[in-house]
């Protein structure tokens, strides 16, 4: 929901933070999600970047980025 608040606001970079930190939280989720989309669904910056993306990807680089803070 917050990337599509900040989508709607034209704040590219962190609609993909914020989808990328609610990946990176529920990758189950994510996958779900993921399966459960079609063609049919509206296009849109959060259902192309999640068809493109790899959850378990997303997640390890969150873990690591946390790591070194």
């Amino acid at each position: 929901m917050m990337a599509d608040a900040f989508v709607a606001l034209a704040d590219r970079d962190r609609a993909i933070d914020a989808l990328e930190e609610a990946i990176a939280r529920a990758p189950f989720m994510a996958e779900r999600i993921k399966s459960d989309l079609s063609e049919d669904d509206e296009p849109g910056l959060v259902t192309e970047y999640l068809l493109s993306a790899d959850p378990w990807e997303i997640q390890r680089r969150f873990r690591d980025r946390r790591q070194t803070l």
